[in-house]
């Protein structure tokens, strides 16, 4: 994955069908460690999906403070 990342940027704001990148996935699936890892590779933090979901309305709705935190700390 890092090489991945590293070699091809654009990835990191790709979105899939509902319009989520991969930010939101990692909030999903609550890793702050590729949350982070994202962001420092220009991830787009305040992306909103289709229904303008951002990954911080996502780490709220999911009551995750550590989350919120990661994601407070990295803009």
């Amino acid at each position: 994955m890092n090489l991945q990342v590293k070699n091809y940027g654009e990835l990191v704001n790709a979105t899939d069908n509902e319009g989520r990148n991969a930010i939101h996935k990692a909030v999903i699936q609550q890793d702050c460690g590729l949350v982070v890892f994202l962001i420092k590779r220009g991830g787009n933090v305040n992306a909103g999906d289709r229904r303008k979901i951002t990954p911080f309305h996502l780490a709220a709705e999911m009551s995750t403070p550590s989350m919120l935190k990661t994601l407070l700390s990295q803009v």
